[in-house]
Formats: structure tokens, sequence, C-alpha cells
């Protein structure tokens, strides 16, 4: 068919071929086609070849009039001159229509990376309760900084500036995962700082443990949430190590952390008090054939922080507000308070020592750790007590 200079009024009056199926080609803009069906359809195409390639290739443009003829021009007329460069839209198209979204960006995450860290299952809990909700159906490669610091302001704005922070490194952390997958050829959120935010300083008084411990035993929570918030205390261990301990993590009195399922990826002891020890002989009995002290009530896997956040929300108590955090942070205190050597404190929670000393002092200072965490036992053994009279 021999080429129509197409004018919008053209295109208004056609009218369809009857049983059969027409393309025209524009004499303005050669590589430009109009396809018309006898069902009304009208569809834009171009025609192309890319440089270095003999065979012309056809690009879907859209229909018309959702795409205008001065549209459909200017979008041939781009195809062409990218072919020209060697660019083929079509192929890049394809591998959009491919290319994955966050959503797949976390599963994939979920399977080859988080599952093997002791926070995994909350880290994709938060990825998928905070980031998701924005960015479900949208693809890992056209995130922009932007996006996320959008993100990160919602979070603020409901009053969690510590998650903010936490989310912004969680995405991070994703996003250069699927950089080292070659699934991304760049991370948009290289180099992004976090927001500014005061450091935490709350922990219980001895009073305040008392009312926790008594309004704790009235609390409408699991078993399991009860005993695991108060291992917290005792130990002064992380809640998410604590809520994601198994069976095979305990052997006699001692609690074995492998540094996969630690935050500092060190492997870390924790000495059992008889205190300690009895709570987890009863969350043993609870669910006597789970390989989790704490297993999930809702699927396969541990409890999570955020239960035990949730639980503590839950208790009524009348008190300034506090995390489980903050009961590990009372645990750190309370050592303090109770003459234990700063080393040895912070050797309890698994902080790393400063300077040469983590060098060279590779003693392993059980001893000392199991006599500080007995008289912080001893101490809230006391506060129980007078908590119950």
């Amino acid at each position: 068919m021999a080429a129509i200079k197409f004018t919008d009024r053209w295109l208004q009056a056609l009218k369809p071929p009857v049983g059969r199926r027409v393309e025209y080609y524009d004499a303005k803009q050669p590589s430009l086609s109009l396809r018309h069906t006898d069902t009304g359809r009208r569809t834009w195409y171009t025609l192309y070849r890319v440089a270095g390639y003999r065979a012309f290739r056809r690009l879907r443009l859209g229909d018309y009039p959702a795409y205008s003829l001065a549209q459909a021009r200017r979008l041939a007329a781009e195809t062409v001159l990218a072919a020209q460069r060697g660019e083929d839209k079509r192929e890049a198209r394809n591998a959009r229509k491919t290319a994955p979204t966050v959503a797949d960006l976390i599963d994939e995450f979920g399977e080859h990376h988080a599952k093997n860290l002791s926070s995994g299952v909350e880290a994709i809990r938060i990825l998928k309760k905070d980031v998701l909700p924005y960015w479900k159906d949208r693809k890992a490669s056209d995130l922009r900084r932007r996006d996320l610091v959008l993100v990160r302001d919602k979070i603020i704005e409901r009053g969690s500036p510590i998650m903010a922070n936490r989310v912004q490194g969680l995405v991070i952390k994703l996003f250069n995962f699927a950089v080292d997958r070659d699934i991304l050829p760049a991370s948009p959120f290289a180099g992004m700082r976090k927001h500014q935010e005061q450091p935490r300083d709350r922990h219980l008084t001895d009073d305040e443990i008392k009312q926790f411990f008594k309004a704790l035993e009235s609390a409408p929570v699991t078993e399991g949430v009860r005993i695991a918030l108060r291992l917290v205390l005792i130990t002064g261990q992380r809640p998410g190590e604590v809520s994601a301990i198994m069976r095979t993590d305990i052997s006699g009195d001692t609690w074995t952390l492998p540094a996969v399922k630690t935050k500092k990826r060190r492997a870390h002891r924790v000495p059992l008090t008889p205190l300690a020890l009895k709570l987890f002989e009863a969350a043993a009995a609870i669910e006597p054939d789970s390989e989790y002290y704490f297993p999930s009530p809702t699927g396969p896997g541990p409890i999570t922080r955020a239960a035990l956040s949730r639980a503590i929300a839950r208790m009524g108590i009348k008190l300034e507000p506090f995390t489980p955090h903050d009961l590990r942070r009372t645990c750190r205190t309370g050592l303090s308070a109770l003459g234990v050597d700063h080393l040895v404190a912070e050797l309890v929670l698994n902080h790393k020592p400063s300077g040469m000393q983590a060098v060279y002092d590779l003693y392993s200072y059980d001893k000392e750790k199991r006599e500080a965490l007995e008289a912080w036992a001893e101490h809230l053994e006391a506060l129980i007590q007078a908590a119950d009279e």
C-alpha cells in the first residue's frame, strides 16, 4: 500500500475495514505504521533495523487515540535513532517486563541470604510491613534515592525514627544483595546517611522491674512470649536472639550462639543461671516437638522480636514506655550497679572490646561472665520475691 501522509482529520474519519486488517504507512515518518482491524482498533507500530543487523524489527508503540499522531511520530523517530546507535528498544521493553519487582527481590533476599541470619525472619517481616506497601509493584531498577527518603519520612511521621533508620539499613542491604547477584548494576541507595536520632537511655529501675514482673504474670500474652521477655532481662541478650533460640543452642548450663546468629558475627557463649534454666525448661514443655523454644503460633519458625514489643504494649503497665531492648539495657545497667567489671559486663552482652584488647586478649571470660549473671539473677530473684509479697 502506498504511504499516506497521516493527519488528525484523516485518522478521525477512518472507517474500520470489513472482515480484514489493513496497515497504513506514514509518508512523513516512513518508519511509522498504523494497523487497523475490523473491530475498529487502531495500533501504532514502528519498523527499524538495529545497527549491524540486516533484518527489520517491529515494535508496538500503543493504540490510537491514547497515543496521538504527534506522540507516535516522536516515538518512532526515537526508536530509529536508538537503533542506529545499536540500541534495541524492543529488547529493552522485554527485559523490563521480566525485571524483578521489589517483592521479587525481597523473596530472593529471604531465600538466599536472610534465612542464614539470626535476625533474618525479622528483617523480612520489616521489609514486607514497612516497604512493600509503598513499592509492591515497583520494578527494583526504577527506584531512586528519593523513594527511600519518602518511605523513611513516613515512618518518622508515625513517631519511629529508630525504626526509620533500621528500615533504611535493611533496604540498603537488600539492594547491595541485588548488586552482588547481578540483578542490578548499582544500588541507588549507596552512601545514604541515617536520619539523626537521639540515643535511647531508657532502663527500668528496681521498682519498675518489680512492677514489670508483677504485670507480666497476668498480661494477655502467650506463655512463650512471657518467658522470652523475662529471659531478655535475665540474660541481657538481644530480643531477636532470645526469640529465635533453638533447642540445639543450649548444652548443659550454657547457651552458645554461633557467629551466624549474632549481630556482630562473633560466636558468643551465655552462661545460664538456675533462674534462666528453669525458664528454658518451662518453655520447652510448651511445644515439646518444636526445634525452637519459642515457636511461632502462626507459622513455621520462631516468634519475632515484634511479638515481644506487642506484648509489652498489651501489658497495660503504668510506666514510662519501654521496649524489649530496654530490658537488655536494664541488665547492663544493673551489672554496673552490682560492681561488675566494665569489660565483663560488655562481654556478657557480646559487645566487642575496643582497641588492641580485641586483638590480643583472647581469654573467654566465661567464669567471670557466669559470676556476673549469677549476681544479677540473685538481685532479680530478690525483686521478684518482693513483688509477690
